[in-house]
């Protein structure tokens, strides 16, 4: 997510206009063919987008598309989720670059609980050990948090 960074402007909030509905599905769907894509009835297919329409509502462009591309290098194996994107592309428009503990007090409410929500998680990981606890380690690493 370091190349957030180098795209923005460090508006302090969005950093450009909102991505309109169109361009938003068209970078859903390029993003997820890189991805396994389960044999889905159109319908459920459309209520997915529709689900992405929803959560990446009112994000630039920039951040959206930094926020993939920053996915995509970061988790080549695993698909990601509406939520997975938002996150970042909200940390991209927060600030001017993704954020970290230091930034923390910046964060809106809602963030700021699925943050601690996300730190609670990792906090599980880490206590029932396997392939999720180094993963849960480095995350609460970056937030500066205890795995206690």
């Amino acid at each position: 997510m370091s190349s957030c960074l180098a795209q923005t402007s460090h508006a302090p909030s969005l950093m450009n206009s909102p991505a309109n509905a169109e361009w938003i599905v068209g970078r859903v769907e390029t993003l997820l063919s890189h991805y396994f894509h389960p044999d889905v009835p159109d319908d459920v297919w459309r209520g997915a987008l529709m689900d992405w329409l929803e959560i990446l509502d009112g994000l630039s462009e920039t951040a959206i598309n930094t926020a993939c591309h920053g996915y995509l290098r970061e988790q080549p194996r695993r698909r990601p989720t509406p939520g997975d994107i938002y996150t970042r592309a909200l940390a991209c428009s927060m600030q001017g670059g993704p954020l970290d503990e230091g930034q923390r007090a910046a964060m809106p409410r809602d963030y700021e609980d699925n943050l601690e929500t996300c730190l609670a998680r990792a906090r599980r990981w880490v206590t029932m050990g396997g392939s999720m606890a180094e993963h849960g380690h480095r995350f609460l690493a970056h937030w500066g948090a205890s795995d206690r």
